[in-house]
């Protein structure tokens, strides 16, 4: 067989695995300034590790990983960032989509604040993004969704707020979610289904609330879907059955923070003010008691009325202080 020019050029792209850069000259500046905006913004010079950050090579930073192609002379590309539990403290920069080549984002269990870009949007190539474990607030921004072929996405254990944004659940590759222990609202339920290969969607830890639909039982039903410490609620008997042999959370039902909406407001606060009385009658009974327990000593231990209020008085100041 003869070949061809064209053939050979796609036998050189399928074989070092060039189809999913572009073969065009890239913004070397635009990726630089990304990535010296984050060192600048997250007190880079305290970072655990920063070694040739900033004087040295852009490849040659610590955590970040390039390639150069043959296609763009003299051009790079980002490819990872990999800065996990390196002490970096304070918020992603504006521009942080400049890295626009990045398949591998980890800045987990730093101090990241503020919000999350938007601009991560246009980080289009990223495979794994893994945010957990920082001080992150806000909602969490819809352009993520244009995240189309990443496969996990970790944002828990920050303080974001607000509700999920639908698209993310059309994300056709996504198949790690955790968004756990934030404080996240809303109803996602409804919306999980539509996540084709979703298969650990963690949920649990934030203030979710509605019904539990019994098509998404079905489909996460023993397997990884993760709901506790939210208030999710259900009447449906197979779905609690179903929910009850979840390998993660069998007790899930014990741990909903709020009542039903079957249990109305008035039948809330007739408890609460039950459990107030209740509280101010054992108080009154433990004053009595203890005011019986002082004047015992103060008989027994007469002339030595110092010693007698530090024990007493000092003892019932700290349990009312509980």
């Amino acid at each position: 067989m003869r070949w061809r020019p064209l053939h050979t050029l796609v036998l050189v792209i399928l074989l070092f695995g060039f189809w999913n850069l572009p073969i065009w000259a890239v913004d070397d500046a635009e990726q630089t300034e990304a990535l010296v905006n984050l060192f600048n913004n997250t007190n880079g010079a305290e970072w655990f590790n920063n070694d040739q950050w900033i004087d040295g090579p852009v490849c040659d930073w610590h955590g970040v990983r390039c390639w150069k192609g043959p296609f763009s002379p003299g051009g790079i590309y980002v490819l990872d960032l990999k800065l996990e539990a390196n002490n970096l403290s304070g918020p992603l920069p504006s521009d942080f989509g400049g890295l626009k080549f990045l398949e591998w984002i980890l800045l987990n269990d730093n101090y990241l604040t503020g919000e999350i870009p938007q601009s991560i949007g246009e980080i289009s190539r990223a495979v794994v993004v893994t945010l957990h474990n920082n001080e992150l607030i806000g909602p969490i921004p819809p352009e993520i969704g244009n995240l189309n072929i990443i496969e996990s996405l970790s944002l828990s254990d920050n303080h974001l707020t607000g509700e999920v944004p639908p698209n993310i659940w059309e994300i056709p590759w996504l198949y790690v979610l955790w968004i756990q222990n934030n404080r996240l609202e809303g109803n996602p339920l409804g919306d999980i289904e539509s996540g084709g290969a979703l298969n650990l969607p963690w949920l649990h830890g934030n203030r979710f609330s509605g019904q539990v639909p019994r098509k998404i039982v079905r489909k996460y039903w023993r397997t990884n879907l993760r709901i506790s410490f939210n208030a999710f609620h259900t009447d449906d008997p197979e779905i609690l059955e179903s929910l009850s042999e979840s390998y993660f959370e069998p007790d899930w039902l014990s741990t909903q923070t709020v009542a039903p909406d079957s249990v109305g407001l008035a039948e809330i606060d007739s408890t609460t003010s039950q459990l107030e009385t209740a509280e101010e009658a054992a108080k009154a009974e433990l004053q009595a008691l203890l005011q019986s327990q002082n004047a015992a000593l103060q008989k027994l231990y007469k002339g030595r009325d110092d010693f007698v209020e530090r024990v007493s008085t000092g003892h019932v100041w700290l349990y009312l202080r509980k």
